[in-house]
């Protein structure tokens, strides 16, 4: 696909907490995340970075889409489902201990919102982290 035509897809997400089956990610979430719930957020990216891992920033500040991180078909293939104005289950964050978020699943649907949206993502936080994440993290509630 070239450049030119990747700039102009703009991510799709579920917004609705009902539209998103967790038993359909096996192998994604142990199941404590998957048992306790989940709310659907969104932030500007220059919250979300101040709140992820050091590591994962960087990797979602980078503006190169095909790094050598990042799996190329997934990668292609969100971005056809952008194209096609599917929607997507937004990137699952989680707490990682030390009040930052990493990535549980959805590392490719970040980088390429990243490229694509540069000024907010839409996210799921899981309930068993809500009490330690709203200390450093204030996103906003969507669903």
């Amino acid at each position: 696909m070239p450049i030119e035509e990747i700039k102009l897809i703009k991510p799709v997400w579920h917004t609705k907490t009902t539209d998103i089956n967790l038993a359909l990610q096996p192998d994604q979430l142990i199941d404590k995340y998957v048992d306790s719930g989940f709310h659907i957020y969104k932030t500007s990216w220059s919250n979300l970075h101040l709140a992820l891992e050091p590591t994962y920033s960087k990797l979602y500040s980078d503006c190169n889409l095909w790094t050598k991180n990042q799996d190329h078909d997934k990668i292609a293939r969100v971005l056809d489902n952008w194209k096609n104005k599917t929607p997507l289950i937004p990137p699952m964050l989680i707490d990682n201990g030390y009040n930052k978020l990493v990535p549980a699943d959805g590392k490719h649907r970040i980088k390429v919102a990243s490229i694509l949206d540069k000024t907010e993502i839409t996210f799921i936080l899981f309930k068993i982290d809500l009490l330690t994440t709203k200390t450093y993290f204030q996103p906003t509630l969507i669903h």
